[in-house]
């Protein structure tokens, strides 16, 4: 069984092309597991929920520190934008902007 799971397995090294070609998760498991009688008993709807706030991206930017960020205010003037800071959640994208009276300075 070991055997045939990594036989099997080299099939699987482009997860992202196989989705992109519109394959299931149900064909996904076919393939990982070709040659392997199983059972699917139990599906369940699965979504990525992205848990980033406002709250959580003011506290990233102030552990920076206060000196940094005042040097990133300054920077924003001197290239004509305005004195405000935006955070950009790298997973779900959201956009989060902040002035120095949204963090204390």
């Amino acid at each position: 069984m070991i055997a045939k799971l990594e036989e099997n397995a080299a099939s699987l090294t482009g997860l992202s092309h196989l989705f992109d070609e519109g394959k299931s998760l149900s064909d996904i498991a076919d393939i990982a597991l070709r040659g392997i009688e199983y059972d699917l008993f139990d599906t369940l709807d699965v979504d990525y929920r992205c848990n980033c706030s406002r709250d959580r991206m003011k506290r990233a930017l102030l552990s920076v520190g206060r000196r940094d960020l005042e040097e990133m205010f300054a920077e924003q003037v001197a290239e004509g934008k305005p004195e405000e800071l935006e955070l950009s959640c790298r997973f779900c994208n959201a956009a989060y902007t902040f002035t120095k009276r949204d963090l204390g300075l």
